[in-house]
């Protein structure tokens, strides 16, 4: 069984960053119980990543394995933005109104309908709509320069993803 075909499980695809579409490889649904998967989708083609042959090396990688990490610091990303603006619905957040949040935020390729598919999910989340989102609420200042500052901190935890993936190879020649 696969563990993203649990239904509590995000299943993460992979989009091309240019043009914005879906990655050849990236998995589609249903799963053979019916769910709609991926859940979401992120960037994973053509990552630059630092190389394990020496200090200053990169290589070029791509896969869900890359989109996954960039996905997971997204959600915590939300999650916390949530909470400070209000640490009650923060903290008692239930799945059901996360997934609205990020299906609210979530972009798709121009032509492709709005909603859950079994080919992008809900989409890629998006920082700038998650901005007006908030922005359209009243959200003070510095939630808004911390949603649209959201990249590095997404960036530096898929790197270090990235890098114990690598790792870890390595131990096991």
């Amino acid at each position: 069984v696969c563990p993203a075909c649990d239904p509590e499980v995000w299943a993460v695809g992979a989009v091309d960053v240019s043009p914005f579409g879906i990655s050849q490889y990236s998995s589609r649904g249903p799963t053979k119980e019916g769910y709609v998967k991926p859940d979401i989708v992120f960037y994973g083609t053509n990552v630059n990543l630092a190389s394990s042959h020496s200090d200053d090396a990169y290589v070029v990688k791509s896969g869900t394995s890359f989109a996954a990490p960039f996905a997971v610091g997204a959600g915590f990303d939300l999650w916390e933005i949530m909470r400070r603006n209000d640490p009650a619905a923060g903290a008692s957040l239930s799945m059901e109104e996360f997934l609205q949040v990020i299906s609210s935020v979530a972009v798709k390729p121009e032509g492709i309908p709005a909603g859950k598919d079994n080919t992008y999910g809900y989409g890629l989340p998006s920082g700038g709509k998650l901005a007006q989102l908030y922005g359209a609420e009243g959200v003070p200042a510095l939630i808004t320069s911390e949603i649209t500052g959201m990249v590095i901190p997404i960036m530096s935890l898929g790197m270090v993803g990235m890098m114990m993936a690598g790792m870890s190879k390595s131990f096991t020649r």
